[in-house]
């Protein structure tokens, strides 16, 4: 077994079983037969995920990473994939008789990555930010729009925070830098041609990660879309939105709770 909860993940090596290993540790001693179907069906999406991103040339990646939750769109979109046959009896998972199975195994993946995330720093950054972001809604409730505000806040971190930790490993970095970016810079996270670090380095984000950005980008209002390639563009409303949304998480800060 060469998976680790706690410690540095292993890094490209699609037999890493910290997937697994996160969702077992979460199962009594004694585990039946569905448990254990779900425990190999969880290895096996989790050597897919991380062989898959090794194929399309990204490097430097563990589960964390590339984790995709499952779902009947992934499996669609992904038609190599050979969990898509792990349903009973082999049957193909996206049949209407496996849709109780499929939503077992997705649940057993998503507990899994949840659990393993908790256990790494980026993980661990964004339970302290939703937690003192939660702490905030509770005693500003009577604020209009400030729980919207909180919520917009929680999201941004979710899917901002594991990228800045993939671009600068070293906590203080990745912690400044998700307290300052630009949309722009963003932008260029989300890009296929990645962004240049130290005036020398491109690093290209894992397609999990700049999916993840781009959620958070299209959700920002007033941001721009080219019309011809569909791409994200940053403009002076959409950077003025996220300056303010970050506002919050800054004030988290300088109140010495971050």
């Amino acid at each position: 077994m060469r998976g680790k909860l706690t410690g540095v993940l292993e890094v490209n090596d699609a037999e890493d079983t910290s997937l697994g290993d996160a969702y077992l540790s979460q199962l009594p001693q004694r585990v039946n037969d569905t448990e254990m179907e779900c425990i190999e069906f969880v290895r096996g999406y989790s050597q897919y995920l991380i062989g898959n991103a090794l194929e399309r040339g990204e490097t430097d990646i563990t589960i964390l990473d590339v984790y995709e939750s499952l779902s009947a769109d992934f499996l669609r979109n992904n038609p190599d994939c050979p969990m898509r046959y792990m349903g009973e009896g082999g049957e193909d998972l996206l049949s209407s008789s496996q849709e109780d199975v499929l939503e077992r195994y997705a649940m057993a993946c998503e507990k899994a990555y949840r659990y393993l995330l908790e256990q790494q720093p980026q993980g661990m950054f964004i339970n302290i930010i939703h937690n003192m972001l939660d702490v905030y809604a509770i005693s500003h409730a009577e604020r209009p729009g400030f729980l919207q505000w909180s919520n917009f806040r929680k999201d941004y971190t979710t899917y901002i925070a594991p990228a800045c930790f993939f671009v600068f490993p070293a906590y203080v970095t990745a912690r400044d830098f998700f307290k300052t970016t630009t949309v722009e810079y963003l932008v260029a996270m989300a890009s296929d041609d990645g962004i240049i670090i130290d005036d020398t380095v491109v690093t290209v984000l894992p397609r999990s990660q700049r999916d993840n950005i781009k959620k958070y980008l299209s959700s920002i209002p007033q941001i721009g879309v080219d019309d011809d390639t569909g791409l994200f563009y940053s403009t002076d409303e959409a950077e003025e939105f996220h300056n303010l949304m970050l506002s919050g998480i800054r004030g988290i800060s300088a109140a010495r709770l971050l």
